[in-house]
Formats: structure tokens, C-alpha cells, sequence
């Protein structure tokens, strides 16, 4: 089952670079990709460590500057690598689907996953989807293993998914396991020691979360909102929330005083309007299952067009539909109501802050 799982979904990822390569969304980085795209050259330059708390979660650009450092910067080696990435993760996804249900679950699961439509799109792209959903599918097919060994690796696994995006720390935080935790906590101290050099403040990860909660929460009509002191530039948009918050405040601030500001202000703007803070989580919560794919930074829809993954059956809104049946028929296993606990959890944090659609894989 492993290579026949991991074969199908390598294949289907190699016929999209095949299709993709040579296209400007493929060889040209964009917004946050372009940010990753000269951090991942600013480290191969020597400078690992930086020199400031981090706007964007910084594991991606480690990631890219290795595999630049194989042949040189561009869209290629990536590519590969993370449609590898994305083929291994069909395979942890087929095991758990056998630890869970049995061998025909499980190839329904990996096979499934293989073929879901959007993931190569977003797995091409020098973005950190194919290393996150990795990192949290190791994750949990070691924390349905029994034994602290295995839960120590299950941490790991977390730990190592919040240097990519911290939405999986909840999970790890309610696993009620002091080997998870050791685990989150060796993968994640490297990062604290890091930001309390640079900044002589605790910071977790980045300082990016006020901002992200601000935007998903704010009024406004759709997913999120863009103030108006906002060029929704991610190469400013730290410099620019911090001086607004600053103005505010009176008083210099620093990226992670911000950061706590905004978190502040959005509850402010959600006490001084429920009514329209729920209907905007009503609408965030139809973009969570909806089959189409939500059109931030990247217009799925637009650059697949015409491309072999679209022939795919299988799209995110469909797989919501069959993940319910398949969670009714094996609910009595623990180990499905494990996994219901970790998708349940997943989605409140996205739903707090941020749908995007590279974000709900």
C-alpha cells in the first residue's frame, strides 16, 4: 500500500509540474513567496539568525534556503522536493487511515489525499503548505502510537509544524501528555532563545498574531479586512500596524507590544459589534468547507486553469462530506474521535483568525 499510495500521488503532483513549469505564478515568486524567496538568499548569505522578531514564521525560509544551497535559487529543486513532501504525506495519511479503520480505510484515505485537486498548486509554490501538512501528519499518526516515545515524537512533529504556522499548538497544548509537550518544547526552544536574543522579550514564534487576529476580526464584509493605514504588503505590513499602534497609544512600541495592542483592539471591536463579528465567522466558517478555493495571495482558480489537476473529482468541500461519514461509521474508535478533536481545534483557530485557502489544508 505504501508505494502505490505514495506512486499516485507523486504522479499526480509530477503532472502538474509538468504542466505548471515555465508559467509566471511557477518561476516568479510573489508576496509572501517573494519574501521567502530572499530570506531563503539572505541565509545562504550567512545571516541566520537576523536581527529582528519575526513578521512570517521563519521555518519555510530555512527550509528553501537549504534546498537552494543544492542548486542554486529557483523554482525547480523546490518544487520537487515539496511534491515528495506532499507524495509522504499521502502515505502517513494512509497509515492512519489503517490505524484507524483498517487497510481499506486507509487506502481511501492515502489515495484520496493524493488526489486532492488544489494540493499541487499550492504545494509548487514556495510556500510552506507541503512541509506544514507533513510536519502535522507525522504528528498525529505518532500520537495514535501508544507509548511516550511516541508521543515525544508526536511533539516533535508539532513543534517543528509551528516554526512553518503555530495553528497546531492547541492540539498539542489539550494532548494532556508531558511527553507531547517535552517534545513541542525541544522543537520549539530553539526559536524562544532566539526571539528573547533579539527582542529581550518572550515571544513564541513571530509577532505577526495580533496583526492576523486584527484583520480577521475587525468589521468589514469579507474574510478579513485591510485598514486603511494598511498597503496589505507583507514586506511593510509589520512597520506599518506598529506606528499605527504607536500613533494610538502615544508612545513607542515595540513589534511585540504591537502585536498586543491589535490583539486588545480586536476584542474591543468585537465587543462594540457582535452581531457583525458573527456574521463574519459565519461567513469564514462557509469558506473553511467550501469546495471552491478562497482567492487571497494566489487566484487558484485562475492560474490552474486548463491545468491536468483539475479533471480531479476530489476537492476540499467533498472530502468535508465524506470525513463526516467516515467519522460516523468508525466513532465508537478513539482513536476517530482523536482526529475529530485535532480537525475540531484546527478549524476554531482558523476561524479566529484567517481563512486562506493554503491555510485549511
Amino acid at each position: 500500500m505504501t508505494w502505490g499510495v505514495f506512486g499516485a500521488a507523486l504522479a499526480f503532483r509530477g503532472a502538474y509540474l509538468a504542466w505548471a513549469g515555465g508559467r509566471v505564478w511557477f518561476d516568479v515568486p510573489a508576496l509572501d513567496a517573494q519574501i521567502f524567496d530572499g530570506w531563503a538568499r539572505a541565509i545562504l548569505a550567512g545571516d541566520w539568525v537576523g536581527r529582528q522578531l519575526f513578521l512570517l514564521n521563519p521555518g519555510y525560509a530555512y527550509v528553501l534556503a537549504f534546498l537552494y544551497g543544492i542548486a542554486g535559487p529557483g523554482p525547480w529543486v523546490p518544487a520537487i522536493a515539496q511534491a515528495i513532501a506532499g507524495a509522504v504525506t499521502a502515505v502517513l495519511i494512509a497509515r492512519i487511515g489503517v490505524a484507524c479503520g483498517g487497510r481499506h480505510v486507509g487506502w481511501a484515505a492515502g489515495l484520496l489525499y493524493a488526489a486532492l485537486a488544489c494540493l499541487p498548486f499550492y504545494e509548487s509554490q514556495r510556500l510552506s503548505a507541503a512541509w506544514l501538512n507533513l510536519a502535522n501528519a507525522a504528528g498525529l499518526y505518532w500520537i495514535l502510537v501508544p507509548g511516550p516515545r511516541s508521543s515525544v515524537k508526536a511533539g516533535l512533529a508539532f513543534g517543528l509544524s509551528a516554526w512553518f504556522r503555530p495553528n497546531v499548538l492547541p492540539v498539542a497544548l489539550v494532548a494532556r501528555s508531558w511527553a507531547t509537550w517535552l517534545g513541542v518544547a525541544l522543537a520549539l526552544a530553539p526559536l524562544v532563545v532566539r526571539n528573547l536574543i533579539v527582542s529581550h522579550e518572550f515571544v513564541l514564534t513571530t509577532v505577526a498574531g495580533g496583526i492576523v487576529f486584527y484583520k480577521g476580526n475587525a468589521p468589514g464584509p469579507g474574510l478579513y479586512t485591510v485598514p486603511s493605514f494598511s498597503s496589505n504588503n507583507p514586506t511593510v505590513e509589520a512597520k506599518e500596524f506598529r506606528e499605527e499602534a504607536s500613533r494610538r497609544t502615544g508612545a513607542p512600541l515595540s513589534a511585540a507590544g504591537a502585536s498586543r495592542f491589535w490583539t486588545a483592539e480586536t476584542w474591543r471591536a468585537v465587543r462594540a459589534d457582535p452581531a457583525g463579528w458573527t456574521a463574519r465567522m459565519a461567513r469564514k466558517a462557509v469558506a473553511l468547507v467550501h469546495a471552491d478555493e478562497p482567492s487571497t495571495n494566489l487566484d487558484y482558480d485562475q492560474f490552474t486553469r486548463g491545468a491536468p489537476i483539475r479533471m480531479s473529482p476530489v476537492t476540499f468541500g467533498g472530502l468535508w462530506v465524506l470525513s463526516v461519514l467516515g467519522t460516523l461509521w468508525c466513532w465508537r474508535d478513539p482513536r476517530v474521535r482523536a482526529l475529530v478533536a485535532y480537525v475540531a481545534i484546527y478549524a476554531i483557530t482558523l476561524l479566529l483568525f484567517i481563512v486562506a485557502p493554503e491555510y485549511r489544508l
